[in-house]
C-alpha cells in the first residue's frame, strides 16, 4: 500500500497537538478530505443562512419600526411581512377617503338638521298665527251669523209691513171708487141744478130784478160747485194713480223681500259651513303645531348626533393622518370633447391623473370647441373617473371651466364620483346662483338635462 504525505488542514485535526505531517494511506486520506470539504461547505452555507436571517430580521425590524410610525409606504411583497403590510395597505387605502366623506356627510347632516329645525320653528310660528287667525275668523263668522239672523227678522218685518201696505192700498182704492161714484152723482146733481138755474133765468127775465139777482147767485154757486167737482175728480184721479203706483211698489217690495229671504238663507248656510271649516282649520292647526314640536325635538337630537359624528370623524382623521400609505398606481390622464349639435350640447369626459401638459391640452381644445357654440347651449362634464390634481393643474382647469361658463351657457351638469361630494358642490352652486347642477352618475345627469 503506497504512502502519501498530507499537510495538516485544521489545527483541531492535529491529534498529536503539534502541526506537522501525518503519513496516511490513500483511503484514509480521501475520507478525511471528503469530511473536511463537507464541513467547509456546511460552514459556508451556515454563514450565508445566518447573513440572510440577519437581513430578514433587519427587514422585519425596519418594517415594524415603520409600522409603529404609521409609515406603510415602504411595504413590499418580497417577504411574508412585506406581503402582509401590502395587504394591509390595500385594506386601509379606502379608509382615508371614507373618513373625508364621513366628514362631508356630517356637514351635510348638520346643514340639513338646521334647515329642518328652522323650518319647524317657522312652522310652529305660522301655526300660532294660523290659530289666531282661525279664532278671529270664528268670531267674525259668529258675528255674521248673528247679523244674518237680525237681517232675517228685519226682512220678515218688512214683508209684514208690505202686506199691511198692500191691504191699505186696496182699501184706499175701494174708497177712491166710492168717492168717484159720489162725485159722479154730485156732478149729475150739478147738471140738474144747472138746468134749474137756466129755468130760473128764463123766469127772471120775465119777472123782476130780484129774481135776476137770485139767479145770478144761484148760477155762481152752481159754477163754483161744478169747479169744485172737477177739481175733486182730478184729485181723485191723481190719488188713484198714486195708489196704483204704491201697489206696484208693494209688489216690487214683496218680490225683493222674497229674493232677499233666499239670499239670507243662502248666507246662513254659507256661514254655517264657514263655521265648520273654521273648526276644521283650528283642529288642523293644532296638529301642525304638534308635528312642528316633534320635528324640533327630532332636529335637536339630530344636532347631537351630528356633533358626535363630527367628534368621531375628527378622531378618525387624526388617526388616519398618522398613517402614510404608498402613492396609488398612476393612471394616464386624458379627456374627450364632443359636440351634440342636434341638442346644442357640449360633452366632455375626463379621466386619470392629469399633469400640467394634459391640462394645457384640455384648455386649448375646450376653448376651440367653445368657439363653435350656439346661444343657449348646455354642458355635460363627466369627471367621475378623474384622479386628484395638483394645485397648478386645478387652477388651470378651473380657469378653463370659467371661460366655458361665461360663453352663453344656459345650463351645465357635472358628474362626480361620490354622491356626498355632489351634494356639497350642489349646495355651493345654489348659494352662488350658478346654473350648474351636480350628479353622481351619467344617467342622473341626463335626467337633469332633460328636465330643463
Amino acid at each position: 500500500m503506497s504512502r502519501v504525505v498530507v499537510p495538516a488542514l485544521v489545527g483541531s485535526l492535529a491529534c498529536l497537538g503539534t502541526a506537522g505531517t501525518v503519513a496516511l494511506d490513500l483511503p484514509t486520506t480521501v475520507g478525511l478530505a471528503t469530511a473536511v470539504a463537507g464541513a467547509a461547505a456546511t460552514a459556508v452555507l451556515g454563514a450565508r443562512a445566518h447573513r440572510a436571517e440577519q437581513r430578514q430580521a433587519a427587514t422585519v425590524r425596519e418594517g415594524l419600526a415603520a409600522l409603529h410610525r404609521g409609515d406603510l409606504s415602504r411595504s413590499s411583497a418580497d417577504d411574508v411581512v412585506g406581503s402582509a403590510l401590502a395587504s394591509l395597505v390595500e385594506r386601509l387605502r379606502p379608509v382615508a377617503g371614507s373618513v373625508e366623506l364621513l366628514g362631508i356627510a356630517g356637514q351635510e347632516m348638520g346643514l340639513t338638521g338646521r334647515t329642518i329645525s328652522d323650518g319647524a320653528r317657522d312652522t310652529a310660528a305660522s301655526a300660532v298665527d294660523l290659530a289666531t287667525a282661525s279664532d278671529d275668523v270664528s268670531e267674525k263668522v259668529a258675528a255674521l251669523a248673528a247679523a244674518g239672523e237680525q237681517m232675517q227678522a228685519a226682512i220678515s218685518e218688512i214683508a209684514r209691513s208690505a202686506s199691511l201696505a198692500v191691504g191699505s192700498a186696496a182699501e184706499g182704492v175701494d174708497a177712491v171708487v166710492v168717492a168717484e161714484e159720489t162725485m159722479g152723482a154730485l156732478e149729475r146733481s150739478s147738471d140738474r141744478v144747472g138746468h134749474v138755474a137756466r129755468a130760473i133765468t128764463d123766469i127772471a127775465e120775465q119777472t123782476n130784478l130780484l129774481a135776476l139777482n137770485a139767479t145770478d147767485e144761484v148760477a155762481e154757486t152752481v159754477a163754483q160747485i161744478q169747479g169744485d167737482t172737477a177739481s175733486a175728480i182730478a184729485a181723485i184721479r191723481t190719488v188713484r194713480g198714486l195708489i196704483d203706483a204704491i201697489s206696484e211698489f208693494q209688489h216690487s217690495i214683496a218680490a225683493a223681500v222674497e229674493e232677499q229671504t233666499l239670499s239670507t238663507q243662502s248666507m246662513t248656510a254659507t256661514t254655517t259651513d264657514l263655521a265648520r271649516q273654521a273648526s276644521t282649520i283650528a283642529s288642523s292647526t293644532a296638529t301642525v303645531a304638534e308635528l312642528a314640536s316633534r320635528t324640533s325635538r327630532a332636529a335637536l337630537r339630530s344636532h347631537r348626533v351630528v356633533d358626535e359624528l363630527t367628534r368621531i370623524t375628527t378622531g378618525l382623521r387624526s388617526s388616519t393622518g398618522q398613517v402614510h400609505l404608498p402613492a396609488p398606481e398612476e393612471v394616464p390622464g386624458g379627456f374627450e370633447i364632443a359636440w351634440d349639435r342636434a341638442a346644442n350640447r357640449l360633452q366632455f369626459t375626463e379621466w386619470g391623473d392629469w399633469d400640467l401638459e394634459v391640462a394645457k391640452a384640455f384648455s386649448r381644445d375646450l376653448t376651440a370647441a367653445i368657439g363653435e357654440h350656439r346661444p343657449g347651449r348646455t354642458v355635460l362634464c363627466d369627471m367621475s373617473r378623474m384622479g386628484p390634481t395638483t394645485p397648478d393643474v386645478q387652477e388651470l382647469i378651473e380657469g378653463t371651466m370659467g371661460v366655458a361658463a361665461r360663453a352663453q351657457m344656459a345650463f351645465a351638469v357635472i358628474v362626480l364620483q361620490d354622491p356626498l361630494v355632489a351634494m356639497q358642490m350642489q349646495r355651493s352652486s345654489e348659494a352662488q346662483g350658478a346654473p350648474i347642477a351636480y350628479a353622481s352618475s351619467r344617467s342622473e345627469a341626463e335626467a337633469l338635462l332633460a328636465a330643463r
